[in-house]
């Protein structure tokens, strides 16, 4: 999967794997571990009609995630480690 949105002009910058009641509750699945990619987006999403799917949300002072539209209704979600 990391291959396809890399070829959609995205870049990695990390990866985690990341578990506990926050996930349990955003996934839905309790006792669920799932491993976070984080991807950098190109310039211009907004402009190109794309944009935010609710808010800009902050997990203890360390995750600031939110989730995309983009094309064919795909939602995609963007993760950033705060330093």
């Amino acid at each position: 999967m990391t291959a396809f949105f890399a070829e959609l002009g995205l870049e990695v910058e990390g990866r985690t794997f990341v578990e506990g009641e926050f996930i349990d509750t955003v996934i839905g699945i309790p006792d669920s571990r799932t491993e976070i990619v984080m991807l950098r987006p190109p310039d211009g999403l907004a402009a190109n009609g794309y944009g935010l799917v609710g808010g800009i949300g902050q997990h203890e002072n360390t995750w600031r995630m939110a989730h995309v539209r983009g094309p064919e209704g795909i939602v995609v979600s963007l993760t950033e480690r705060i330093d």
